[in-house]
């Protein structure tokens, strides 16, 4: 029986190894490298790979949003410890500021972006 690609792939990102994957689809180590080595195999692969991180990213995104309403709702609630609402203040303004120092990173690496393209266009 024939392995298809995309079974292959699905084996490789849930198994932690090529020879767990292998494995688990019934196929050596060796066919897998084969497989591998085949550039449009490769794209779909890397194409899965982004995929799969995309979805991550965005639950991780709706997590994080639920985490925020979580500390704010511990912020408003008069029945949480004074210690708590401490905690939780600082958990917050800590992300704030994190959040605006990694705003201002991706704005000066714009800017910085901006200059050299203009510079080279110059050139």
């Amino acid at each position: 029986m024939r392995v298809t690609d995309n079974a292959l792939i699905s084996a490789l990102l849930s198994c932690p190894t090529i020879k767990q994957a292998s494995e688990s689809v019934g196929l050596s180590e060796q066919s897998v490298y084969s497989r591998l080595r085949k550039p449009d195999f490769r794209t779909k692969l890397q194409n899965a790979r982004t995929t799969q991180f995309q979805v991550i990213s965005n639950k991780l995104e709706d997590a994080n949003f639920k985490a925020l309403d979580t500390l704010i709702n511990i912020l408003d609630d008069s029945e949480v410890s004074a210690g708590i609402k401490v905690r939780a203040s600082q958990t917050l303004l800590d992300l704030s500021l994190k959040n605006r120092e990694q705003a201002d990173i991706i704005s000066r690496i714009e800017n910085l972006e901006q200059m050299l393209d203009e510079q080279s266009k110059q050139v």
